[in-house]
């Protein structure tokens, strides 16, 4: 999904849903639901709730996310296959770790720092990070071995 929006306006946009929950609802249905909502969003230009107070730690997720859903994802195997039970888009470092070491939203959300895995294994991945020859540039943010595994192991 391409869009012309700012970072500032795509963290808007994430944060214009309700909760992670339905954002994450959204995202597993397929583009043309976040296209539609992206289309409403620039319409209306929807922002969070007024008066919100946002924590670091939420802006931080809100960017890498907005950063991710603007990524051509299909180029990731197994997105067709994408879902609720399914597969889950997966942040190989994860968008925790990201912030935890500092690393750039923009670093954490790129296509090559992601991957499709299947859900039950994304779920018992957590907040655990992988590093793997496309996202191996990210390792110089670690300074023990031990907050990190090599995809796939």
């Amino acid at each position: 999904m391409k869009n012309n929006l700012s970072l500032y306006e795509l963290n808007k946009f994430y944060l214009s849903f309700e909760s992670k929950r339905d954002f994450d609802i959204a995202l597993r249905c397929g583009v043309s639901t976040i296209n539609d909502r992206l289309i409403e969003f620039k319409n209306n230009k929807k922002t969070s709730t007024p008066g919100k107070k946002i924590s670091e730690w939420s802006k931080y997720k809100a960017s890498v996310w907005a950063i991710t859903i603007s990524q051509d994802l299909k180029v990731l195997p197994n997105y067709f296959n994408r879902g609720f039970t399914n597969y889950h888009i997966d942040h190989k470092v994860s968008i925790y770790h990201g912030f935890r070491k500092g690393i750039p939203a923009k670093q954490i959300g790129e296509v090559c720092n992601l991957r499709m895995i299947p859900a039950s294994l994304n779920l018992l991945k957590g907040t655990k990070s992988c590093i793997d020859e496309y996202n191996m540039h990210l390792k110089k943010y670690f300074s023990d071995e031990n907050d990190y595994t090599l995809c796939g192991e």
